[in-house]
């Protein structure tokens, strides 16, 4: 038993070596140049995993035996046996390659090698290939490495852009492929990316100064032996050049102050063209300005976008843009306080302020770093305030008063180009009398008459005391007096007035330039609400449901129903002409009984009631006895047999035909059907039909019969 497990130990160990063992014959010298004794070789190849091979044998084909001495081969490494101690036969020779056990590894026969020189007998690839006589490469591999198929992509390519060159590399233990550019008179390595057989790299060319591309693809194996493929060449196209005269902007801060000439330039292009911002292409002929920019940008400057590209003889190269800032324009000086010229009354500390005005909204905006202002010539203490998003306005910060009579306003400033201006103004300090302004009519409030009393009264003779009523169509200041003190205080005077809000501006304005104005708000509603329809009518019977008024009324306060001493307000009524609202009333209380029922409407001053209207109230609703038809079954003809408890109108719905509506069975009745059979004709089917009552007050019942049809 125990001999038993020995032998399977050694079949498996024996097994494992065989199967992890793939070295093989891989080239042999039988007959090198001069003699052959001590000369000849068999070189050996391992494909796989690292395998020592001491003790292993070759066997010629006389039998003899060679062991090769002790010795590891590396994975994917070559191992030259050169110790014959016989010399082998040069014809119908054969090799074997036997392991330590052995066992056959590798076998090449019958062959014949009868040449004195340096070809010997290799396969072709390494270790798998068949045998092929051919300049010997003892130590290295059998095959050289094949470099084909060299590309370069796109086909055009602008500068700056990424070109991917590629090669397929076959051969081996191939350690690295390169691809070699001629780059501005010198030849730039670059390492390829390995996928399967294929190498690529991917180049900018935004540093080649040359248009016309050469390049070349060497490879380098396990062993450092180099193989060179042929020249390759692209080309690169030149991108589109913008350039400005003058070339840097002659403002400040990067805007120009003057309007610049642009020229383009593109050896490779087949036509140049220029945009500014998103509007119009054109076609560069000549050298250009501003001329054809948006928004008249050669007088209104402002930053635009020149875009600019080239059609090319492959492709249209992709826009380019650069940003420009133009100002040619001189900041404003305007809307002077106080005026050039003009008199200040009564006002030692005037505001003195003015607005620095950059005109166009696109210019470079107020550098506030760079005002001043003086009085009479003396530098100010000044705050100065946004106005938009470029201009600003200055205000002297006064300290003290100035002295009565003329005095001089300069204000400089310069913009964020560079761009200055200067004004000077001048005003007159005078002192005058200033006079108070009472208005004791009309007052704030409500009116019920369109004529309203005017009383208003001045403690000094002024030029003129005029109103405006700014609910006019076209409101204006009309004058009520010259040259006066009062207005409607010694004789009554009245002005009609809008129907309805009215709100107004009382001023009155002295030859000094002094102003005093009052404002007055009031409505005025002299029109009386108009009822124009009431209901329930007359005598009619009602259960309290569709109280209804109509009216007329602009300025809606109230609306209520008054009935025996209840008064009742209606909710969502609203203001205008012929308009309604109703409610409905619980009535309960009284069924069976008359009532006096009116509608009050009321607005901000009137209250109008509609005339006394006298109904009976009934709140009983009336009894459904439904006889026939009942839940069954029926010919077409279907039997009617209904009692009710009152005078109704008696109606039939069938939910089951395809457009049911009411229809109705008879009015003021209390019976159908009763002494004489009525009959009603239905489509056969199954019906399911509602019965409905309704007495005069609208009190109703129903009832639902379902029946069947043949």
């Amino acid at each position: 038993m125990k001999r038993g497990l020995v032998v399977l130990f050694l079949i498996v160990f024996l097994s494992i070596n065989i199967i992890s063992a793939s070295v093989f014959i891989n080239e042999i010298e039988l007959n090198p140049v001069g003699t052959d004794s001590g000369n000849e070789w068999v070189e050996m190849y391992n494909d796989g995993s690292s395998v020592n091979i001491t003790l292993w044998y070759i066997q010629d084909k006389n039998g003899k035996n060679f062991t090769i001495p002790e010795t590891v081969i590396e994975e994917k490494r070559f191992y030259v046996f050169d110790n014959f101690t016989s010399q082998l036969t040069n014809e119908n020779q054969s090799l074997s390659l036997f392991n330590e056990y052995r066992i056959l590894e590798d076998s090449f026969g019958l062959f014949k090698d009868t040449d004195n020189d340096n070809k010997t007998w290799q396969r072709i690839p390494d270790g798998t290939g068949n045998f092929s006589f051919k300049e010997q490469t003892k130590y290295f591999p059998n095959q050289k490495t094949l470099i084909e198929n060299k590309t370069s992509s796109p086909i055009c390519i602008l500068k700056g852009e990424n070109v991917t060159l590629r090669v397929q590399a076959t051969g081996f233990c191939i350690e690295e492929v390169i691809f070699s550019v001629l780059t501005s008179e010198a030849w730039t390595n670059f390492t390829g990316v390995k996928l399967g057989d294929n190498y690529s790299y991917v180049l900018n060319t935004l540093s080649i100064n040359n248009n016309q591309v050469n390049w070349t693809v060497y490879s380098r194996d396990c062993f450092n032996r180099t193989e060179k493929d042929g020249t390759e060449s692209f080309y690169i196209n030149n991108k589109t050049q913008l350039s400005a005269i003058p070339s840097n902007p002659d403002g400040l801060n990067g805007w120009y102050v003057t309007e610049p000439l642009f020229s383009l330039i593109n050896l490779d292009a087949t036509k140049l063209y220029y945009q500014w911002d998103s509007t119009g292409i054109f076609g560069y002929v000549m050298p250009f300005r501003l001329e054809n920019s948006p928004n008249n940008g050669n007088v209104t400057g402002g930053i635009l976008e020149l875009n600019y590209w080239s059609n090319l003889s492959c492709k249209v190269e992709p826009k380019q843009s650069q940003i420009f800032k133009f100002d040619f324009k001189n900041p404003l000086i305007k809307n002077l306080q106080p005026a050039n010229g003009s008199n200040v009354v009564n006002n030692l500390k005037p505001t003195i302020q003015a607005l620095l005005d950059e005109v166009y909204q696109s210019n470079s905006g107020i550098d506030k770093s760079t005002v001043n202002l003086l009085v009479d010539g003396k530098k100010a203490d000044i705050n100065l305030f946004d106005s938009g998003d470029l201009d600003a306005i200055v205000r002297h910060n006064s300290v003290s008063d100035l002295s009565l009579g003329w005095h001089n306003v300069t204000v400089n400033v310069t913009d964020k180009a560079g761009r200055n201006s200067e004004l000077t103004w001048f005003f007159n300090i005078t002192i005058q009398k200033i006079f108070n302004l009472s208005v004791y009519s009309p007052q704030n409030g409500t009116y019920g008459s369109r004529k309203i009393l005017f009383n208003i009264t001045t403690t000094e003779d002024v030029e003129r005391i005029e109103y405006k009523n700014w609910n006019d169509k076209k409101p204006k200041f009309a004058e009520l007096c010259s040259n006066c003190n009062e207005y409607g205080f010694s004789k009554k005077k009245t002005k009609t007035l809008n129907e309805g809000q009215n709100n107004i501006s009382i001023r009155a304005s002295d030859s000094y330039g002094n102003v005093n104005e009052q404002n007055i708000s009031f409505f005025i509603d002299s029109k009386e609400p108009i009822i124009s329809k009431t209901e329930p009518g007359k005598n009619s019977v009602t259960n309290g449901s569709k109280f209804y008024v109509k009216y007329s009324e602009d300025n809606l306060q109230r609306i209520s129903v008054i009935f025996n001493n209840t008064e009742v307000n209606l909710t969502g009524c609203v203001s205008g002409k012929n308009k309604n609202c109703s409610i409905n009333l619980d009535l309960s209380g009284y069924n069976g009984r008359y009532i006096d029922y009116q509608f009050k409407i009321k607005d901000s001053i009137n209250e109008v009631l509609s005339k006394q209207t006298r109904v009976l109230v009934d709140s009983t609703s009336p009894i459904l006895i439904v006889n026939s038809p009942a839940n069954a079954n029926y010919t077409r003809r279907v039997p009617f047999n209904i009692s009710i408890t009152e005078e109704i109108t008696l109606e039939y719905y069938d939910n089951s035909i395809f457009n049911p509506k009411w229809r109705t069975l008879c009015t003021r009745c209390d019976k159908y059907g009763d002494t004489r059979l009525k009959r009603i004709s239905f489509k056969s089917g199954n019906h399911d039909l509602l019965i409905r009552a309704v007495d005069e007050a609208g009190n109703s019942d129903i009832k639902n019969i379902l029946f069947g049809a043949d």
